[in-house]
């Protein structure tokens, strides 16, 4: 896959939204604020993989944030986003990648800006650390889409310094894909 501007990485740490009428209430269509261009988005619930071949002891919720947008006359840029909420943070380095099987179709995706990453109180838990949140946006093509929309099963790594992260996401999971690509066409 090739590398994308980190403009567009700035894009895939939108997280808020409202769905427009006509649109599925998971896939959310927004205008940026600064630009005025047109965003799409859908987050993809993920878990531990039932036979994980690596010793993923990262505690983290993981959701994956799709999204989508076209800069003027060039074509729709994808952005897969790894937001990973209260385990350990993930250090992927400057040059990150994310390898993914899809049907058993193995890929790569790469980061395309900066991770985000910070601590925060949880709300209404009565405890009293801060749970650590982060965000790594990779690029992803039409093609990749396509495939993750189709698909039955999907696993996703990413091996770090000291760690690794692992889960996986089946149909169900990706049910507001099909949606959300027929949506990026319209950018």
């Amino acid at each position: 896959m090739k590398r994308m501007g980190a403009s567009v990485a700035l894009f895939a740490l939108c997280f808020a939204g409202s769905a427009e009428a006509g649109h599925p209430k998971h896939v959310h269509d927004d205008i940026d604020p600064y630009s005025g261009q047109r965003i799409l988005s859908v987050a993809i619930d993920t878990g531990r993989c039932l036979v994980e071949t690596s010793p993923d002891r990262n505690p983290s919720h993981v959701k994956l944030l799709l999204s989508a947008v076209r800069q003027p006359s060039a074509p729709v840029e994808y952005v897969l986003t790894l937001s990973l909420d209260g385990g350990e943070w993930i250090n992927p380095g400057k040059r990150g990648s994310l390898q993914t099987v899809i049907d058993g179709k193995q890929d790569e995706l790469y980061m395309v800006g900066p991770k985000s990453a910070w601590k925060e109180w949880p709300a209404f838990s009565g405890t009293r650390h801060k749970v650590a949140k982060e965000v790594i946006p990779f690029g992803a093509d039409e093609e990749f889409v396509k495939n993750l929309a189709g698909a039955k099963a999907v696993q996703f790594r990413i091996n770090a310094q000291n760690t690794s992260l692992e889960r996986c996401t089946d149909a169900v999971s990706l049910r507001d894909v099909h949606e959300f690509l027929a949506l990026a066409a319209t950018l």
